[in-house]
């Protein structure tokens, strides 16, 4: 094996060095989503590591067999870089880990993007030689035969390598061995550059300017007053924006120092980030603003869906210095919440009697149990806190509330004891502060032309707060798109018991930073909004979930009140124009339909928009009986339109207008319109069969998603009973169609330029 080795690098340094380089040229290299495939479909790749390093060997095989591989269907192999063989090295994805002594990435390393210099490494023109600096580069060509994917994870110390390579394997195996980042560098400890590389034929494995991330961790001061200091982290007109924020900060904190009595001693740091989307990949939290109580810093996002919303985080970084921390987590939230003026932009006074009206306040025993209110909905619990804080204040007195403020308990009997009064507190305190309707702020779109908004990339930059995101939406806007459905899951963990459902809030996941900014940028683009939270599961359909006695029932639609309660305050808060309350809960809306009237009627009293319930196709959709609770029928349309492979457009034309005079019956026996929430046709050769099912054995067909669509606007026309549609899907990124090309999305296929055609050109 030693003597090929010799012979390989031999060739990599004479005659064999211009097929590596003809290789480098970039318009005879597979795109990246040809290398993840080949990844996908490999049995095998290998890990090649130095001789030399004894600790980074250790790690690697260590955390090999520590890894739990998928059915034991892939292996990685480690193998010594003077040991691995021409088969190994050429035939199968590799990885190389090491610094620049491992004798593999020594032969590559100048036709690779990063590049090793005497002292340090390069790329993009900026030299790193910290001795902490390291870098990854994933799914890059092989140099040694390009149909393959390399991978290079590699530093300038061994040691800090090995620190890092010990917190990478720490992930599940998945993360370590499938990063879709085309580059990253760390410096510091903290993840300096990001990026991709360019999927442009014309421009193939350069780097991606729309794509590249050169973070600033210091930031740019910008401002500084007696006690805050505004750092600039590429926020565009800053100094109108800091100075409207500082002027909102400074009225707080006077306002605070007078209730309190006392006076702020130490300075805060405020960092002002350009977007959620660059917060969330610096720092690995969605939140819009990030408190650091030992930094005393708050990292915020106040541009865009966040423009003119302030958060309570300023607030609670002054009342935990000058009061210290209370026993009781919703203290100090709602104190907060009281002195952030003009919080979310709207009044938690309304809101909380809002919810008071619907029945839908937490206790105040789950109010004042620290776990109650960590579990819970944070725009229910802060707007619960902020009305507690006023009623505790009016109740006691601001000098008697301050002097309890730390010695108050959880679960406290005197605060429990308050309940009735509390509540009777915060439905007349609301009756001052009434907002406008989302209905009255509307105006009527006589049919909603529209899509499923589906949130496919968990990387950050093209899921929903992304900048691939906007894009996506902005090619919606050309389509003659006019309304868009926003999508968060969340998960269930049983068919048949109940638990309660947890919120979304990972950084790349649907949380709620994202889903804001997905609605702002519809919005910017002339769109309306529909919020349409889902369950979803591995374990099976929603409309299968099946509780065993009612009294598990009960408890199911507990937890999900308070899961579709989050939501519905969202939706509220942020003026989405429709809300959905529930999607394809078959066994549930069937056999539960009251549970359905009291949900639809407490969503109400607190949601002034347009609700519906989106309703799976056949049983479900043709026989629930609580159409009358809402304002429009909604149903998630995937009735089969034909048994055959190969049926005429006449035969499939019939099948459909069979399908919605079904669809119409239901219209005319509520007197209400429908909307189908969902409709759609996969990129298959008969997708018409079974609509619904994914269906990937067969054929990859262009042409038979966009007969389909021709035959839906054809049997849609002149059907005045129907509302709009949103199809099932549009991806937030849109490369997603040239990965998943069987899927659902009509993104760059025939059927996009139907369905353009359809929208811009319809009366409607």
């Amino acid at each position: 094996m030693r003597y090929w080795y010799i012979y390989m690098s031999f060739l990599l340094l004479s005659c064999g060095a211009s097929s590596v380089e003809q290789a480098n040229i970039p318009n005879t290299w597979p795109n990246k989503q040809t290398l993840m495939e080949q990844f996908r479909q490999a049995d095998t790749a290998f890990i090649i590591y130095a001789k030399e390093d004894y600790a980074i060997a250790d790690i690697v095989i260590n955390g090999i067999a520590a890894a739990k591989m998928r059915d034991d269907m892939f292996t990685i192999i480690p193998v010594r870089d003077d040991e691995v063989t021409e088969q190994q090295i050429s035939q199968h994805p590799i990885y190389i880990i090491g610094t620049r002594s491992n004798l593999v990435l020594n032969r590559i390393n100048d036709h690779l993007p990063i590049k090793f210099f005497e002292n340090g490494f390069e790329f993009d023109g900026k030299k790193y030689t910290a001795r902490d600096a390291m870098y990854r580069i994933n799914f890059y060509p092989n140099l040694y035969n390009p149909k393959f994917p390399l991978t290079v994870i590699s530093g300038n110390n061994e040691d800090e390598l090995v620190k890092f390579l010990q917190e990478q394997f720490k992930e599940s195996w998945g993360y370590f061995y499938w990063d879709n980042w085309g580059y990253q560098i760390y410096t510091n400890g903290q993840r300096s550059v990001l990026g991709n590389f360019s999927e442009d034929s014309t421009a193939l494995w350069t780097i991606d300017k729309k794509l590249h991330w050169d973070f600033d961790f210091k930031g740019e001061i910008v401002k500084e007053t007696a006690f805050i200091n505004y750092y600039n982290h590429s926020v565009d007109d800053v100094t109108v924006l800091t100075d409207e924020l500082d002027k909102h900060n400074q009225q707080n904190l006077a306002a605070i120092e007078q209730f309190t009595g006392k006076k702020l001693q130490h300075g805060i740091k405020y960092h002002l980030y350009k977007s959620s989307e660059l917060k969330a990949l610096m720092l690995g939290n969605a939140d819009q603003s990030l408190i650091d109580f030992e930094e005393l810093a708050i990292h915020g996002v106040m541009t865009n869906e966040f423009k003119g919303k302030y958060d309570e985080t300023f607030a609670m970084l002054v009342v935990r210095n000058l009061l210290g921390q209370p026993a009781i987590y919703a203290l100090e939230e709602g104190l907060a919440v009281k002195f952030t003026q003009q919080w979310q932009g709207t009044s938690y006074t309304y809101l909380a009697g809002n919810l008071a009206k619907a029945d839908a306040l937490p206790t105040l025993a789950a109010l004042i149990s620290n776990d109650a209110f960590e579990g819970e909905s944070d725009y229910l619990m802060h707007i619960a806190s902020a009305s507690l804080v006023d009623f505790l204040i009016e109740k006691y007195g601001a000098q008697q509330f301050l002097a309890n403020y730390l010695k108050w308990q959880q679960n406290s009997p005197e605060l429990i004891a308050l309940q009735n009064e509390w509540y009777a507190f915060v439905t007349s305190a609301a009756t001052n502060n009434q907002l406008p309707t989302i209905l009255k702020d509307t105006p009527k779109q006589s049919f909603y032309k529209g899509f499923n908004y589906a949130h496919e990339g968990y990387q950050i930059y093209n899921g929903y707060m992304g900048s691939t995101s906007d894009q996506s939406i902005g090619k919606l806007k050309e389509l003659g798109v006019n309304s868009l459905t926003i999508i968060p899951y969340s998960g269930f963990r049983s068919m048949n018991k109940p638990f309660p459902i947890s919120y979304t809030t990972g950084a790349g996941g649907e949380n709620d930073a994202s889903i804001l900014h997905a609605a702002y940028t519809a919005h910017q683009n002339g769109m309306s909004v529909m919020l349409k939270p889902q369950l979803w599961s591995w374990l099976g359909w929603t409309g299968d979930i099946t509780m065993t006695n009612q009294k598990d029932w009960d408890l199911f639609f507990e937890y999900y009140e308070q899961w579709i309660m989050h939501y519905a305050l969202m939706a509220e808060m942020y003026r989405f124009e429709m809300f959905c309350i529930g999607v394809e809960f078959q066994n549930a809306s069937l056999s539960e339909h009251n549970k359905w009237d009291e949900l639809f009627d407490k969503v109400r009293k607190i949601y002034t928009g347009k609700i519906t319930y989106a309703a799976n196709w056949g049983k479900e959709f043709e026989t629930v009986s609580f159409w009358d609770k809402l304002d429009f029928i909604a149903v998630n349309c995937y009735y089969p339109l034909s048994t055959k492979m190969n049926p005429t457009d006449e035969e499939l034309l019939t099948a459909f207008e069979k399908n919605l005079d079904v669809i119409e019956a239901v219209s005319k026996k509520y007197q209400l319109p429908v909307v189908f929430t969902e409709i759609g046709f996969k990129s298959i050769a008969a997708p018409w069969i079974q609509p619904h099912k994914d269906a990937d054995e067969q054929d990859y067909n262009e042409r038979s998603q966009q007969r389909c669509y021709e035959v839906m606007i054809k049997a849609m026309a002149d059907e005045p009973w129907i509302d709009g549609v949103y199809l099932w899907k549009w991806p937030s990124y849109m490369d997603f169609s040239n990965e998943y090309n069987k899927d659902f999305t009509p993104c760059g296929k025939l059927a996009e330029k139907t369905i353009s055609n359809w929208f811009l050109n319809s009366n409607n």
